[in-house]
């Protein structure tokens, strides 16, 4: 008959005592927490801190824009216009040198960034809260079937520049104002709703 070696059931004495488990499970949830956070950090620079967006560029001429090469622009030009509302009530006044930008772009690819087809920038020095904001875009026409979209921002006594496109007590677009491209049609009104930043 073998004989079989009994065996020990209880273990040996671990070298950590008992409190250091807790202790080390948080210290690597923690580091797995920095890492994510460092993660999006790269992506989005100002997940973190309340710091102002970066503008991607100033342009003054639709003629000029830098164009994806997949957006196909026709020869005829459209129009589009139309009102900007405030959300809450209209200020009073604008300081001097108060500036409205509209834009106008391609946002068809949703992984990259959209393409800007025209916008419109309007010095608001002569601001009367008793005439409704209006906007009109002239573009070439953009191929059927993409998805379009209006935008605007209105920088209260400063302009928009190539460190900054917004701050605190600007207004704003933060929804999509989507423009539908029909064959033939020359004329498209879209209003805007402005919201404080």
């Amino acid at each position: 008959m073998t004989k079989y070696k009994e065996v020990d059931y209880k273990g040996g004495k671990s070298h950590w005592p008992l409190w250091a488990i807790p202790f080390l499970i948080a210290i690597l949830l923690l580091l797995i927490g920095v890492f994510i956070l460092l993660t999006l950090g790269v992506k989005h620079h100002c997940l973190f801190f309340d710091c102002e967006q970066p503008i991607d560029k100033v342009i003054s001429s639709s003629d000029e824009l830098p164009r994806n090469e997949d957006v196909v622009l026709g020869d005829d030009e459209i129009s589009i216009h139309g009102e900007l509302i405030f959300e809450e009530a209209a200020p009073d006044s604008l300081p001097p040198n108060s500036h409205l930008r509209v834009k106008f772009e391609d946002v068809s690819m949703m992984d990259a960034p959209s393409v800007l087809l025209g916008e419109t920038m309007v010095d608001l020095s002569s601001y009367d809260k008793a005439k409704n904001l209006k906007y009109e875009i002239k573009s070439k026409r953009p191929g059927l079937g993409g998805s379009y979209s209006v935008s605007a921002t209105l920088n209260v006594g400063w302009k928009a520049n190539k460190e900054a496109w917004i701050k605190p007590g600007d207004y704003m677009t933060d929804t999509h104002y989507g423009v539908r491209i029909e064959d033939k049609k020359q004329d498209y009104r879209r209003d805007i709703t402005l919201v404080k930043y």
